[in-house]
């Protein structure tokens, strides 16, 4: 049985229609932008729970957030979103295990991006 799709359909639909009013390579862009910036952001993620540093882990789980959302990376968004309030109350029980989960939601989620890009169905 296959993994369910990370990326969110109603996301996905308003990004086709953005890309037939701005150019098609808007959408390519955007998930190439996510593909080469999330990793990182997700290793800084990473270190700041293991370094116990929460405004670090706040501020970068913010950042990947707003990325996921904007990508219509929704289950993305939300772990991150759990991560952000855990660093904006220095309570960072979790944080570590967050990071792993978030660490296979983005290896499910990159994949799907390029297939979709791929499969040039943006």
């Amino acid at each position: 049985m296959s993994e369910p799709a990370t990326l969110d359909p109603v996301r996905l639909r308003q990004l086709r229609e953005l890309a037939e009013l701005s150019g098609a390579g808007i959408v390519r862009e955007l998930f190439e932008v996510f593909l080469r910036e999330a990793p990182g952001l997700l290793e800084r993620l990473g270190q700041a729970a293991r370094a116990s540093d929460a405004r670090v882990l706040e501020d970068t789980a913010h950042r990947l957030k707003g990325a996921s959302l904007s990508a219509g990376a929704g289950s993305m968004a939300e772990t991150c979103r759990r991560i952000e309030a855990l660093g904006r109350a220095s309570r960072l029980e979790g944080a570590l295990e967050l990071c792993q989960r978030l660490e296979g939601e983005l290896t499910r989620t990159t994949a799907e991006m390029r297939e979709l890009i791929r499969a040039d169905e943006l």
